[in-house]
């Protein structure tokens, strides 16, 4: 990331700086849990409570298998805001285009037990584009949720 330096007036340029830039808010985060059978994730959204208030709200949750085989997504979607140097429970902010694949990668291994399907969902959803996976994610949240998540699994290689 690109800093700017910043000179003060009373130490003059021996005491200048470099300030870490302000990030915006993100409306995504992936919150990371340590459970009895391994590191578990669930994504959250920031959404509007009653008051006006802007609180994360749960919208999808990744099992340990499938936050296993969908490491590489995670660590993209980790790293696209600040680099973290490993998958510690706690709670990340994830860029906008990056926590809609995850919610979409999250919807479309929900249930399944074949690893190598999951690498394959994980390596076409990393692929995707933010607005495009949006999208999937406005048709799987919608009354036509189980067709588009069936739709979404073919499309990525996720089924046999």
């Amino acid at each position: 990331m690109k800093t700017e330096r910043y000179l003060f007036e009373r130490g003059g340029p021996e005491e200048c700086f470099e300030a870490r830039p302000q990030r915006r808010p993100t409306t995504y985060s992936l919150r990371v849990r340590r459970r009895r059978d391994g590191l578990a994730a669930t994504v959250l959204r920031l959404r509007l409570d009653d008051e006006g208030r802007e609180r994360p709200a749960r919208l999808i949750s990744i099992s340990p298998v499938a936050l296993l085989e969908g490491g590489m997504l995670i660590r993209e979607a980790i790293r696209s805001v600040e680099p973290w140097p490993a998958l510690e429970p706690g709670t990340y902010p994830v860029d906008d285009d990056y926590g809609a694949r995850l919610a979409c990668y999250a919807a479309v291994v929900r249930g399944l037990r074949n690893r190598q399907g999951m690498r394959n969902a994980a390596s076409a959803i990393l692929l995707l584009d933010g607005t495009e996976a949006a999208w999937w994610l406005a048709i799987m949240r919608d009354g036509r949720g189980r067709r588009g998540v069936r739709a979404l699994r073919i499309l990525v290689g996720a089924t046999a």
